[in-house]
């Protein structure tokens, strides 16, 4: 039954490169979430059989008299979240709608206080206007896209003059070397700075399709100085940067990222490697 619940929660969920991770509570205005909980139970008991299900994030939806969430789905082996839109009355669900905000970009400076750029590898103007903030994994092919066709257009001088760009980690949890990734380059920023950090960066990703879980570890010592990785080859237990990369994955989901390459600009959230919608906000946001 577990293999069942889960491999449904998959398939409804993911698209591109997803992860089902916890989000921020907050209450409704008229719903009890404790009704939405007995609704989710009496309709749906298979999901309580041998699991803890709790409710995460639900509040008022900025989509007509919606209401959204998603249920938290625990048990010893695995964790997942289904998120949802429920009528006002309570007695519809839809489940993980792909719901596309077409309004235009809206600056969110409230948004852009709850991420942490501090110690923070960046390329670009740091005085820029324009703060764009990529949640990004190392295993992700979709990152790997956007690396080479997001990036790679944006470190145009007409751009990256006038922008600043910042690299958060959000490591999915079914890709098995990303945490692995993360955590080494999160050694390099520290150790070496913020160019050498872009240099693993790029090496990462034009190897991508190399590594494994088996032979990352070998695999990044063949494209990088001894000097450089075997320290940080080192560290990947240091629980410093593990929890550095913990605080990226938890800041991102708390401001709602579930997918990777997310982009944030100015508090903009541009989910995938959009480029039209990023070009957009950057010109939009420039006037």
């Amino acid at each position: 039954m577990k293999k069942i619940i889960f491999l449904f929660l998959f398939f409804i969920s993911i698209t591109s490169c997803e992860i089902l991770n916890k989000l921020n509570t907050s209450q409704a205005d008229n719903i009890s979430r404790q009704d939405v909980i007995n609704k989710f139970e009496k309709n749906f008991p298979e999901f309580f059989s041998d699991s803890v299900v709790t409710l995460t994030n639900f509040k008022k939806s900025p989509i007509g008299d919606l209401y959204e969430g998603a249920f938290l789905i625990k048990n010893q082996d695995k964790e997942a979240a289904l998120y949802f839109l429920l009528s006002s009355d309570g007695n519809y669900f839809i489940f993980n709608p792909e719901i596309i905000n077409v309004s235009g970009p809206i600056r969110n400076a409230k948004l852009m206080e709850e991420i942490s750029l501090e110690n923070i590898p960046f390329i670009g103007n740091p005085n820029a206007d324009i703060v764009i903030v990529e949640y990004s994994d190392f295993q992700c092919p979709a990152c790997k896209y956007a690396y080479e066709n997001v990036l790679g257009f944006l470190k145009n001088p007409k751009y990256l003059d006038n922008i600043v760009i910042y690299f958060k980690h959000f490591p999915l949890s079914f890709h098995l070397w990303a945490d692995d990734a993360a955590v080494f380059t999160t050694c390099i920023k520290d150790k070496y700075g913020n160019d050498k950090f872009w240099k693993a960066h790029d090496l990462i990703f034009d190897n991508q399709s190399k590594f494994s879980k088996d032979n990352f570890l070998d695999d990044i010592k063949s494209i990088m100085s001894d000097e450089e990785s075997l320290l940080c080859l080192n560290s990947l237990e240091n629980d410093d940067y593990a929890s550095s990369v913990f605080s990226s994955k938890d800041e991102g989901s708390k401001i709602g990222v579930n997918s990777t390459p997310t982009f944030v600009i100015n508090g903009y959230i541009v989910k995938g490697a959009d480029l039209t919608k990023i070009i957009d906000a950057i010109e939009f946001f420039s006037k």
